[in-house]
């Protein structure tokens, strides 16, 4: 009887922990921390599938096409923002395929808040331009 009682436990606590903002945007490395992923992990759990962000490099876009590129803290500041107001920020979610993570520089997904509308032109021409972001020089 105290394993099952543990295990709920832990399956409870360990959601509350992913929901934690605290430790996440807190730099512009595109290399998800333990928190980011975690938190996305939970934070898109509706639209992800099974693709989990643990220790993935994320493209963070923006803009209703898309093609604004962006940066880890300035995401997860929107969505400490929108959380404080208990909303959530519109995030469309691609993974990127094993030859379009070469092409990218490494990346194995695209994270873009406020699109409404991607296209498959869009999508290649971000792979494209991601292997020379500078995310120190990205749109202000």
């Amino acid at each position: 009887m105290k394993n099952p009682v543990l295990l709920l436990f832990i399956l409870f606590t360990s959601t509350l922990w992913a929901q934690d903002l605290s430790g996440c945007g807190l730099n512009d490395n595109p290399d998800l921390n333990s928190n980011e992923a975690a938190f996305l992990n939970n934070y898109l759990a509706d639209r992800k599938g099974d693709f989990d962000f643990t220790q993935k490099k994320v493209l963070f876009l923006s803009g209703t096409t898309g093609k604004n590129f962006d940066t880890k803290s300035r995401y997860f500041n929107d969505v400490k923002s929108w959380d404080q107001k208990n909303a959530v920020v519109a995030t469309t979610l691609i993974p990127l395929s094993a030859e379009q993570k070469i092409e990218s520089g490494g990346y194995d997904v695209m994270v873009i808040r406020w699109c409404k509308m991607i296209t498959k032109r869009r999508i290649k021409k971000n792979i494209e331009m991601a292997a020379n972001i500078d995310t120190n020089k990205v749109r202000e």
